[in-house]
């Protein structure tokens, strides 16, 4: 037992910058997990979209962590309950190589703005 945990986490030691992302599940995050996945810090102007941290990054400027999927939905959105399975699904298969999360537009519509989302379900 210990030595699998010690391998999961191993595995998963440069998958989330907040650790609270896991491998193959998808995630529902609020705005500060959100932030600190993107590797964003608050820029101080609210129209401005956070500054990307440049500790986050590696030497070139690009994110150390896999990449993101990020589905920006709202509980009353018919369409957006459809997609819960197929998230699902995208998480299992990719493992460790994406972290899957969802954001709900309708607590955090001033990141979804920043993130300029028009409209729901969004990937």
């Amino acid at each position: 037992l210990c030595n699998v945990m010690e391998q999961k986490f191993e595995a998963s030691k440069n998958f989330s910058r907040s650790g609270e992302i896991m491998p193959g599940k998808v995630t529902d995050v609020d705005d500060a997990v959100l932030l600190r996945e993107l590797g964003w810090r608050p820029s101080g102007n609210a129209r401005d979209a956070p500054a990307v941290d440049a500790a986050n990054t590696g030497e070139k400027g690009t994110p150390q962590h896999a990449p993101i999927l990020l589905d920006v939905y709202a509980t009353c959105c018919g369409p957006c309950q459809f997609l819960v399975p197929q998230l699902q699904s995208a998480a299992e298969e990719f493992g460790p190589d994406v972290r899957v999360m969802k954001l709900d537009s309708d607590k955090y519509p001033g990141l979804a703005g920043q993130l300029k989302v028009a409209g729901v379900a969004a990937l």
